[in-house]
């Protein structure tokens, strides 16, 4: 596994208790489900994996995305205080503005390039699983350009290309080829964005 965890963007980050336990319940449902299944977790003291979700409601009178917070992955179930609201990016300045208890995933530029390309796209989950990352060409997972480090305004441009690429297929999971381990889904919900790992992996046991 490739060392996460690591913020690679520029932050503008205030410390304050504004992520609502009502702004989580969706996606915390899935972040749970996930870290039962060790693709969100904890190694070595590195944390990996990530969720988020579309918010609702505005923060500061801008639309925003709640993820979870950098390096929350030993925590076996997160409460609001472990998200964080990403209210502001920018790819070109490598810039994410953000407010919460707990600084942003690392992976916030990789989240906010769905959210950024697809208003339909509402919820995003990165995961770690080194059998689906080995076996996706044969379960034609489409791959993200291998020269783009997790968590870099590359990265981002990249999701961004191979989404455009494989829109019209419907397809709602990428292999990050770059990232070792590393997979990214995305859909309408959380259900969609995890039911897309689920349904990979059960494929692969056939």
């Amino acid at each position: 596994m490739d060392k996460e965890g690591i913020i690679k963007f520029k932050v503008i980050f205030t410390k304050e208790a504004s992520v609502l336990k009502e702004d989580i319940s969706a996606i915390n449902k899935w972040r749970n489900t996930l870290f039962n299944k060790k693709l969100i977790g904890c190694s070595n003291g590195i944390g990996y994996g990530n969720a988020s979700i579309l918010a609702d409601r505005l923060y500061d009178n801008k639309k925003a995305f709640i993820i979870t917070g950098s390096q929350t992955g030993s925590i076996s179930e997160l409460a609001n205080k472990n998200y964080c609201a990403v209210i502001g990016y920018d790819f070109k300045k490598n810039l994410i503005i953000a407010k919460g208890e707990t600084k942003p995933s690392s992976e916030s530029l990789s989240h906010a390039s769905f959210y950024d390309t697809d208003n339909k796209i509402k919820s995003v989950i990165h995961v770690h699983c080194a059998k689906l990352w080995n076996h996706a060409n044969s379960l034609d997972i489409p791959m993200i350009d291998k020269n783009a480090e997790y968590g870099s305004k590359e990265m981002a441009a990249e999701i961004i290309k191979t989404y455009k690429k494989y829109k019209k297929k419907k397809i709602n999971l990428f292999c990050m080829a770059g990232h070792k381990d590393g997979l990214i889904s995305f859909g309408k919900d959380p259900d969609q964005a995890g039911h897309a790992i689920l349904k990979a992996l059960k494929r692969l046991e056939k």
